[in-house]
């Protein structure tokens, strides 16, 4: 059976997230430029949890990813990636980070190791462009979400096979590492 990604906040008026958990996939693109933040999130053993029309919380402990596309015309890439602004910043330095360049000197810096949020986490609703998908767990569940990465390295940033193989390996290795936290 052929798994699709499921709109998060569909699954939850859905009822389709049990206690067990999964994954969740966000992505916020900003309005200006292809710069991007992405983020996923691996949950189990959910205690509570709620949504309204701006966010959902999730009262379990959420292991995370997070990494960023920067375009080469991106004014303040000298500002470290945790002191952008709100909606630009992941929680690492650049010394914290892998640097994979693309084949147009765009950058994507990935979080070298996962982030761990205790007892709660909390999901925006997307807007716009923006996306957050939830994953069961599955067989096939870190395939699902790496197809849907490849899309958007594909389709929406244009990128090579090759390259987009390249990010692919990155985003595998560290959902790897959230099963060992």
């Amino acid at each position: 059976m052929d798994f699709k990604a499921i709109p998060l906040f569909k699954a939850l008026q859905e009822s389709k997230i049990d206690d067990s958990g999964g994954y969740i996939s966000t992505g916020r693109f900003s309005p200006n430029s292809i710069y991007a933040v992405f983020k996923t999130i691996k949950f189990k053993n959910i205690k509570g949890m709620s949504f309204d029309d701006e966010e959902a919380v999730f009262n379990t402990d959420g292991k995370m990813l997070y990494f960023l596309y920067e375009p080469r015309t991106y004014l303040l890439k000298h500002v470290e990636p945790v002191h952008r602004k709100e909606e630009e910043a992941i929680p690492y330095r650049f010394s914290e980070c892998t640097k994979v360049l693309t084949n147009e000197n765009d950058k994507i810096f990935f979080g070298k190791k996962p982030k761990v949020s205790y007892k709660t986490f909390t999901v925006s609703k997307p807007r716009d462009q923006n996306f957050a998908y939830y994953f069961p767990f599955t067989d096939k569940d870190v395939d699902t979400i790496l197809e849907v990465y490849k899309k958007i390295f594909t389709h929406d940033y244009h990128l090579t096979e090759s390259k987009t193989k390249t990010i692919l390996i990155h985003i595998k290795k560290l959902i790897e590492l959230l099963e060992k936290i």
